[in-house]
């Protein structure tokens, strides 16, 4: 296996292993992460706590899952709509929103928004770079 095939399977589970990782912290400590964010979890009524823990962990382990289970090109592709999805969403937001005023942040945002554009193009280059991808899109 080349260099690139390596790659290709050591970023599909890395970024698996971070979509388990950010489902478990929200099962179990969901305030830390919301808390990146200045969203105070503990503000939330009962029902609302329930609504995010179920969204944020049945989706970051279905991600991460689909991640260790599927064939490279298909993990490829759902990196690459998962995180592209998640950059413009935060573009609509910005739109509508404008930016946070908390400069700390603003900056753990665009951070974040950064992450996810990297982590979007890398995938599809990665895609791009596959043989047999190559030749079903041609």
């Amino acid at each position: 296996m080349s260099f690139v095939d390596n790659f290709r399977v050591v970023f599909a589970r890395g970024i698996g292993v971070v979509f388990a990782v950010i489902g478990s912290i929200m099962l179990a400590v969901p305030e830390f992460n919301l808390a990146q964010d200045g969203v105070e979890f503990e503000t939330f009524p009962i029902a609302g706590r329930a609504e995010v823990r179920a969204w944020y962990v049945g989706t970051a382990l279905c991600i991460s899952w689909i991640l260790f289970s599927s064939e490279l090109g298909r993990a490829l592709q759902t990196i690459a709509i998962v995180l592209g999805g998640f950059a413009f969403a935060r573009v609509v937001g910005y739109a509508k929103d404008g930016m946070d005023t908390n400069e700390a942040l603003r900056l753990h945002q665009n951070g974040v928004f950064c992450l996810e554009v990297l982590g979007s193009s890398t995938s599809l280059f990665l895609l791009s770079t596959m043989e047999k991808v190559k030749t079903k899109l041609s």
